[in-house]
């Protein structure tokens, strides 16, 4: 997961041309003896990617997935939201009702207000929202950002209402691992909301502001821990730990919330019918452990700093140094010997059944002309692999790739050959 906590320092993907198997395109633009390579007559319609590219279309924001695989929105940083549907292999206004719901929820002791853009399909719900202090004229002075997300009532939380869930940090609107520091129940009807966790014993950050990282949701976890109130915490260790040691905690009533498992690194983690599954730093590296009871049992030891040496998406580790990809949950590695990149790779996708991953590197400075980035999709299950080497082959600032299903991959591309605004291209694997 990429660390976009407010204390935390801290792709895509595409497809791979339909062929009975994996063959490695490179493309080779011309060597200056001045140093770097010419770039200066790219064209993005000709490019060996757009080749593989089955459809595309302009955009005027980066695109993000909600929680139907199918629908996108587009993240305008004026608060409007407006959602799309995948069909036909295009991205097209989404057709069904779109709904409004004010909201004003008290954070930091202040009323933060925004308006949720939500749709109701299925008897599930998925929205989301905006307040910053450019676009609102409330007098907020602790968060001058906020974003709201709207999603189901997990089973073990509660029977009423929907979920609303707040991150605080800017840097993260246009990013699809968001870190979610403040949870409310609330009415789609009276829009009465209630906090899901006590503020009772909650302590400052160096800002005034209520520590963010007292309990936390992420989509990924979120979707795994469905029938307990389980929340990642870093309340146990000081500021400068946060996102580096956390903790899985357990919403009591009334009692003071237990500590399910302590001392994890980062913030995968696995409720299993075995127990919890979740990562522990050990000296020169980290391990895979299994808490089940009480009783903590390592299963698999992987060298090197979580943080700097690997990418993760989901249950999928990739080492940058071996090139080995690990499932977290088995323990299984897949390492492929012929992956070299002269950047390392900045981001890991990986698919819904984890069959293919793909890996993606912005490149190195280039003085004649753009960038050249490199793209990898790997099949995990033959060991074989496409490569792309070229300009603008994904947009490196908003860098999120999205699977509509098992097979097929989209993401934001720089629609000119300058760089310059944006495109979302769909990618088919099979």
């Amino acid at each position: 997961m990429k660390r976009k906590f407010n204390i935390i320092i801290a792709i895509l993907t595409a497809l791979a041309v339909a062929s009975a198997a994996f063959m490695v395109v490179t493309i080779v633009f011309r060597r200056n003896a001045g140093g770097g390579i010419d770039t200066s007559d790219f064209k993005i319609e000709k490019s060996a990617y757009s080749k593989a590219v089955k459809a595309s279309g302009q955009i005027s924001f980066p695109v993000m997935q909600t929680d139907f695989k199918d629908v996108f929105y587009l993240a305008d940083p004026n608060g409007k939201v407006r959602f799309l549907q995948y069909d036909d292999d295009k991205l097209s206004d989404y057709s069904g009702e779109v709904k409004t719901l004010k909201v004003s929820v008290k954070c930091s002791d202040e009323n933060i207000p925004a308006v949720v853009y939500y749709i109701e399909r299925d008897k599930k719900v998925t929205g989301c929202g905006l307040y910053t202090n450019k676009i609102s004229k409330a007098d907020i002075k602790i968060h001058e950002y906020a974003f709201f997300k709207l999603t189901d009532m997990p089973k073990g939380f509660g029977k009423d209402g929907a979920l609303l869930l707040i991150d605080f940090e800017k840097d993260n609107f246009a990013d699809s691992e968001k870190i979610y520091t403040e949870a409310f129940s609330v009415s789609l009807s009276s829009r009465d909301s209630r906090r899901i966790v006590s503020h009772n014993g909650r302590t400052v950050d160096t800002t005034g502001a209520p520590r963010e990282d007292r309990a936390m949701l992420t989509d990924d976890f979120l979707s795994n821990a469905q029938n307990d109130q389980l929340f990642l915490s870093g309340r146990n260790y000081t500021l400068d730990q946060a996102g580096y040691k956390t903790d899985i905690i357990k919403l009591r009533g009334t009692k003071k919330p237990g500590v399910e498992v302590s001392n994890m690194v980062g913030f995968w983690a696995r409720l299993t019918d075995y127990g919890y599954a979740f990562l522990r730093n050990t000296e020169g590296g980290f391990q895979c452990v299994l808490n089940k009871g009480g009783e903590e049992n390592a299963y698999k030891t992987l060298k090197g700093d979580f943080f700097s040496h690997y990418l993760q998406d989901g249950d999928y580790i990739f080492n940058k140094d071996t090139s080995t990809f690990t499932q977290l949950l088995s323990g299984k590695d897949k390492t492929f010997s012929d992956i070299s990149f002269e950047a390392a790779p900045e981001t890991l996708s990986i698919s819904p059944n984890g069959k293919r991953a793909v890996l993606a590197s912005p490149g190195t400075a280039n003085p004649k002309g753009a960038n050249i980035q490199k793209l990898i999709i790997c099949n995990l299950e033959t060991g074989t692999q496409v490569s792309y080497e070229e300009p603008y082959v994904f947009s490196a600032e908003y860098s999120n790739f999205f699977w509509v299903d098992n097979s097929t991959l989209l993401h934001a591309r720089p629609l000119n050959d300058d760089g310059t605004k944006l495109q979302y291209v769909v990618l088919n694997i099979e």
